[in-house]
């Protein structure tokens, strides 16, 4: 029999150690169907209702990828150059994200940083001055570091998560400079909740069109309007629709 497990997943054994150790044994719908993809370096757009799993998805995803240049001989050398990035809408949310992925690393063995806003700049410089691998970082925070203390040139994986906020007409000019501010190539990867979604369609096509060809992924096809999906599937940017059934109670 074929398991369905975390450990069917192709994640570098210190993952799997720490996923083993924490009491984590099946990944989550949207863990499943995300991880695949993710680990194979396609951008995705998950939408998945909030505590669905969708952090865990894209941590794991990004911490394998990262030590795994780091096990082939190409580790952070230089500081201030993160190739794992995590944009979040408020500090409270930052602060999570930055503690689910640190409950990850103490095995795996990578650098995590913040620069969240509610702090004073000089904090977020000193944090973020030497080497590190991933940064959680506020879209305000993150462009005064990118004026003269953080630049994006070995960016490798780029994350909007709550893009439903991060992607509303406040934030949007913020998550589009970060995006032309990235090197060519990055993965990108969009969480969202499925009641906000049709409106930001033409915005994730953007920003394939940029970054790559995107994959929509969803949890349940009753939560979206059928307008997005078949418009998704159908886009310019490659963009294509990878939907599990809704659950038959």
């Amino acid at each position: 029999m074929t398991s369905s497990g975390f450990d069917a997943i192709p994640l570098l054994p210190s993952l799997q150690r720490t996923l083993a150790e924490v009491g984590f044994t099946d990944p989550t719908e949207v863990q499943a169907l995300a991880l695949p993809g993710l680990l194979a370096g396609r951008g995705t757009v998950a939408v998945a209702e909030t505590g669905s799993g969708k952090t865990l998805a894209y941590g794991l995803a990004l911490l394998d990828r990262l030590k795994r240049l780091e096990l082939d001989g190409d580790a952070v050398r230089s500081g201030a150059r993160p190739r794992g990035l995590v944009v979040v809408p408020g500090r409270e949310l930052g602060e999570q994200v930055a503690a689910e992925l640190k409950r990850f690393t103490h095995d795996t063995r990578l650098r995590v940083r913040v620069a969240l806003g509610g702090t004073r700049k000089a904090v977020s410089r000193e944090r973020t001055a030497g080497p590190f691998e991933v940064l959680v970082a506020t879209p305000g925070r993150l462009e005064q570091l990118l004026d003269d203390a953080l630049t994006l040139d070995d960016l490798r994986l780029l994350v909007f998560d709550e893009a439903d906020e991060l992607l509303d007409p406040g934030f949007l000019p913020a998550a589009r400079r970060l995006v032309a501010a990235a090197s060519d190539g990055v993965q990108l990867v969009v969480e969202a909740v499925p009641e906000k979604i049709e409106l930001k369609q033409s915005i994730f096509e953007e920003l394939g069109q940029r970054l790559g060809p995107t994959v929509l992924l969803a949890t349940n096809t009753s939560s979206l309007p059928i307008s997005l999906m078949i418009g998704v599937a159908m886009s310019d940017c490659t963009m294509s629709a990878m939907f599990s059934e809704p659950s038959v109670s």
